[in-house]
């Protein structure tokens, strides 16, 4: 037996829509084994086109053959924000 205390750090806010944050990172997660692109393109959440999403990597500077795993949360804030401003 094991006994796991975890403790919640305290951080700042990523400044982006929170619910698109997390909707990119769980479908970058879910599909682990896919580029992040084709993870987002294939997403029922998501309504993007291939071409927007590989549009707004290229503006954040993101590789389109990363898979999501790779980007650290600063990167997923990124996108969410490039994709927030393809809604409007």
């Amino acid at each position: 037996s094991a006994v796991i205390k975890m403790t919640r750090n305290k951080t700042e806010r990523l400044g982006c829509n929170e619910k698109l944050f997390k909707t990119i990172v769980k479908t970058g997660f879910n599909q682990r084994r896919k580029t992040l692109v084709n993870g987002l393109k294939n997403s029922q959440e998501l309504d993007f086109s291939k071409e927007e999403i590989e549009k707004a990597m290229a503006e954040t500077g993101i590789p389109v053959n990363v898979r999501g795993e790779a980007l650290t949360l600063a990167e997923f804030a990124d996108l969410a924000n490039v994709f927030n401003k393809l809604r409007k």
